[in-house]
């Protein structure tokens, strides 16, 4: 039987890639099978008043993984955030908390990056570490 330049190479590529798709295949099992990766809860943002203190929590979830084993490494807000209200984060949550001074409708991103819980080899089984989701504030 003849071989066509075209069956030689295809038997040249498939022996290359076999190496490639084994050492692949624990990437494969964590971001295809059961990719791991942070949620943001998509919530409606309850409404503040001017100079009246202002507190919310934004919980993040994990993908087949236990929250606890996570912690929010960086929280980045992108858009229109209200003035004189802060973030930050404690045992898996964003909590925003001050007095608003201005009335609007502040509508804006909130992206953030989490960490395994562990020393050494973070993030080893997670397919993307960061979560981005909208949000509005209303001030009255």
């Amino acid at each position: 039987m003849r071989r066509t330049k075209y069956d030689i190479l295809l038997t040249l590529f498939s022996l290359l890639l076999i190496p490639i798709l084994l050492s692949c295949e624990e990437h494969i099992e964590t971001c295809v099978i059961n990719p791991i990766s942070p949620n943001l809860t998509a919530k409606e943002l309850k409404e503040g008043n001017l100079s009246t203190i202002y507190n919310e929590n934004i919980e993040f979830e994990m993908k087949n993984a236990r929250v606890e084993e996570y912690n929010i490494s960086q929280i980045t807000i992108e858009g229109n955030f209200p003035e004189n209200i802060n973030y930050n984060s404690s045992n898996g949550k964003i909590i925003l908390n001050g007095i608003p001074v201005r009335k609007g409708i502040y509508e804006f991103k909130i992206t953030i990056r989490v960490t395994e819980n562990v020393y050494g080899e973070q993030n080893k089984n997670m397919c993307g570490d960061t979560a981005t989701e909208s949000y509005t504030i209303i001030i009255n």
